[in-house]
């Protein structure tokens, strides 16, 4: 990737969307977890489900308009005050985030229905379609596979579609991981600072700005959603909206470089690598269901957070392994990807990610025999006495 001369000018606007979001955060999330009580709007535990008690689940109500407040006027103060240093406001960026925030709000209200009275699958699906569209008119779409199975420059009629499904596919994929506290926000709050120090880095710093102030709303989630007393959840409504940034994140990253440097695949790697969690776990989850004859959206126990939930780990343990995981690949494939032809690569990483499946199913079919055991041993006893 490219690094280009510093920008003073954008590092200081960095710095003040991820402060104002945080701020704007942090007013937003407590009037919503005093309505969500009041107004008794509650996520109701079921068979699926981590949690005993209702839990209100609105915060992710919060996650656009914040994201909004807090890049739009910074944006705005910086191309008034130091016009000749930053100019932001040109025709592909307007035409760029006008489409990208119609498919925001597209999936902010999808959410807000699903975790108010729910939404079917189906539908669900189709209003992500749409909103993927948006994105892809927004002029954001995968054109180049840096020699990934071989191919190189892609045309927009194969890159289009194949974006289209990889913004479906993340979006589900945040929506699938979360089901711990801080999970998802935490995995994205990680690729969001990776990914928006290497759009930085490259110059692109309207993205790096929608980046930081990801990570900004998220720091103050998190403290509400890791309390005991005023716990809240982010719903559908917030893993939509954080998935379809960080797809409309990815994408970009990985257009980064292919005319400066096709041999180069290190954007492709990274944006791979900050993900690999979520969209792993998912392609593994649907994978079994279609195997035992299953609809893909049948809901069970069988996602990785679940799993290390049953080897006794608690919310904040499941969040600080997987997060591990995630920067442990990101670092083996940065390490590597000189060294290491990308198809290799990604061999490597799949390998990787089968191996620690394996263990975990290891560790728990062990904890499960031993438990087993020490029931038929305490009922031996009882019958002897």
């Amino acid at each position: 990737m490219w690094v280009n001369d510093i920008n003073y000018y954008t590092l200081v606007g960095c710095v003040m969307v991820f402060l104002l979001a945080i701020l704007i955060e942090s007013l937003l999330i407590p009037r919503v977890l005093l309505i969500s009580k009041k107004k008794r709007l509650f996520d109701t535990p079921d068979f699926r489900k981590v949690h005993s008690n209702p839990i209100p689940r609105l915060a992710g109500v919060t996650f656009a308009p914040a994201i909004v407040l807090s890049v739009l006027p910074v944006l705005g103060v910086l191309t008034l005050l130091f016009p000749d240093q930053v100019s932001f406001f040109d025709p592909v960026f307007i035409l760029s985030s006008s489409f990208f925030f119609c498919g925001l709000f597209i999936l902010m209200l999808t959410g807000v229905k699903d975790d108010l009275i729910g939404v079917r699958y189906s539908h669900k699906f189709i209003l992500q379609l749409i909103a993927a569209v948006c994105l892809v008119c927004s002029g954001i779409q995968i054109n180049h596979f840096y020699g990934i199975l071989g191919i190189q420059e892609i045309p927009s009629v194969i890159g289009v579609p194949f974006t289209l499904l990889l913004t479906v596919a993340i979006i589900n994929a945040i929506n699938l991981i979360d089901g711990v506290d801080g999970l998802a926000a935490i995995l994205i709050s990680i690729a969001a600072i990776v990914l928006g120090t290497g759009l930085f880095m490259t110059g692109t710093y309207t993205y790096s700005f929608l980046s930081f102030s990801v990570v900004g709303i998220l720091i103050p989630f998190l403290r509400f959603n890791f309390s005991t007393n005023r716990k809240i959840f982010m719903g559908d409504t917030g893993s939509l909206v954080l998935g379809y940034v960080i797809s409309f994140l990815v994408v970009r990253c990985c257009m980064l470089t292919p005319y400066k440097s096709p041999d180069n695949p290190l954007p492709v790697i990274i944006a791979a690598s900050v993900l690999f969690v979520p969209l792993f776990d998912t392609i593994r989850v649907f994978a079994v269901r279609i195997i035992q004859h299953k609809p893909v959206f049948y809901p069970d126990k069988n996602h990785v957070h679940h799993k290390l939930l049953g080897l006794g780990c608690s919310h904040k343990q499941v969040c600080l392994v997987l997060g591990g995981v995630t920067l442990f690949h990101l670092m083996v494939n940065v390490c590597l990807h000189q060294a290491v032809n990308v198809n290799i690569l990604l061999a490597i990483n799949v390998v990787l990610g089968v191996v620690e499946n394996m263990f975990l199913n290891y560790k728990r079919g062990h904890l499960e025999a031993k438990d087993l055991s020490a029931i038929a041993h305490n009922e031996s006893m009882t019958k002897t006495k």
